[in-house]
């Protein structure tokens, strides 16, 4: 089954919109509450110390550790600093990257300084480990063991930490948060040479792609048989999607590129900035860098300057919500829960891919700032055979907080439309959305 890039993000969006940081109570005396590392489903409020912004200019959170042996123990250090500190807190948990709300291993403790919570989901100072700090800097030392599976895949360590004045109360402290990728030490250990049969742009399914635009290459042997990989928010780091992902690279025009997902005929991935027009080669990498690295035969896809294409649902309804909610704009007989037509007159979003650069600038493989990103030229569209005039065109460009290949386009529907599958096409530089495409409305 092909695997599009729509098939859950419409639910969630922005996909990878970041909380705040974490409070840390150093007046508990046996350290924190568990649930306080700003790790997906912890506690991320600063209710309790709320004199200085989270990450404070002068102090910081550091994790240090190395790559990760399945069910073998490994010290993890953890330094809390601020020059004018006196005492120090810490918590940390362990999350699977591949599902942020799974937990991976267990922390035990080493010395008088930190104690494990929870059969070590989490691991926190002790009483008399927030006053052994010295010259600004406190580090504790501890223990970790991965699980047995942590060949599985790459582990996030979350780690939030306090540099107290030492007042007594929850004034005055600095709360600091931070995350840690732990790799495995695993070698990979692909056997079967992966082939390409076609690459094709993710939303138009068309052979012609452009910079930026998101790219889908069909083939074998990209993964285990039921085996999926997806570039979850556990696999972003510094705001960057991974150029490989459990042991799956491409190579687009020589450039490594960013990859969202993989399985066994299918790899999604981001298309690097490129120069000129015409055929570009497309490698797969399995074991990339390795001994045992494998690499398919050469691909091609024809790049041109824009590849406008909108996401749908089946090939024909166009992928599309009601902008500030969840509601999805859908024929319900499509199963998506919560799903109706379009009304008349509405604003919707429609989600988009291959129309070309933004002012400013994002780099191809960055998560979009939650701004608005605007596209440097203008798109056209038209619906039902008549162009919307340029007052209800009301955005188009980058999809605010996901990867900066997905583009949105914000659209007031004409009053006048009647009910009906409604044909939608869009033009930018000359180049036109693939005809047949749709959005259901009804007036009721």
């Amino acid at each position: 089954m092909r695997k599009t890039l729509l098939l859950t993000f419409l639910a969630t969006l922005p996909l990878f919109a970041r909380s705040a940081g974490a409070p840390v109570n150093l007046a508990t005396p046996t350290g924190t509450i568990p649930g306080f590392t700003s790790a997906p489903g912890d506690e991320v409020c600063r209710r309790c110390h709320t004199s200085f912004p989270l990450n404070d200019a002068g102090g910081s959170i550091r994790v240090e550790t190395g790559k990760s042996k399945p069910g073998i123990a490994q010290t993890v250090k953890v330094t809390v600093t601020h020059p004018d500190a006196t005492r120090w807190g810490f918590q940390i948990t362990a999350r699977w990257a591949k599902d942020l709300t799974m937990t991976a291993g267990r922390f035990t403790s080493q010395s008088g300084d930190v104690q494990a919570q929870l059969d070590g989901v989490y691991a926190t100072h002790t009483a008399e480990g927030t006053v052994t700090g010295a010259n600004g800097t406190k580090t504790f030392e501890f223990l970790w063991t991965p699980p047995t599976g942590a060949a599985d895949g790459d582990i996030v360590l979350y780690a939030a930490g306090n540099a107290s004045n030492g007042g007594g109360t929850n004034q005055g402290d600095r709360i600091y948060s931070s995350t840690a990728r732990v790799q495995s030490d695993t070698q990979c250990g692909f056997t079967d040479r992966p082939t390409i049969t076609r690459v094709v742009d993710s939303a138009s399914g068309n052979p012609n792609v452009s910079s930026r635009a998101l790219v889908s290459i069909f083939g074998a042997n990209f993964a285990p048989a039921g085996m999926p990989r997806t570039a979850s928010p556990g696999y972003v780091r510094d705001n960057q999607f991974p150029t490989e992902l459990e042991c799956v690279g491409v190579e687009i025009a020589g450039q490594r590129v960013p990859i969202l997902y993989a399985q066994g005929d299918q790899i999604n991935v981001q298309m690097p900035v490129v120069t000129g027009t015409g055929d570009m080669p497309v490698r797969v990498l399995m074991n990339p860098g390795r001994p045992n690295e494998l690499v398919s035969a050469t691909g091609t896809l024809r790049v041109e300057n824009y590849s406008p294409g909108f996401f749908t649902f089946n090939g024909r309804s166009l992928a599309a919500r009601i902008p500030g909610g969840t509601t999805i704009v859908a024929d319900p007989s499509l199963g998506y829960q919560g799903s109706r037509p379009a009304r008349p007159g509405e604003i919707i979003e429609l989600y988009a891919s291959g129309i070309g650069a933004t002012q400013p600038a994002v780099a191809p493989g960055t998560i979009a700032p939650n701004q608005l990103t605007p596209t440097t030229q203008k798109v056209t569209v038209n619906i039902g055979g008549t162009v919307v005039p340029d007052a209800d065109i009301l955005y188009s460009g980058l999809a605010p907080g996901n990867i900066s290949g997905l583009y949105q386009i914000n659209v007031r529907l004409a009053s006048t439309l009647s009910n009906g599958d409604i044909p939608i096409l869009m033009t930018i530089g000359g180049a036109q959305s693939v005809a047949g495409t749709t959005i259901p409305v009804r007036t009721q």
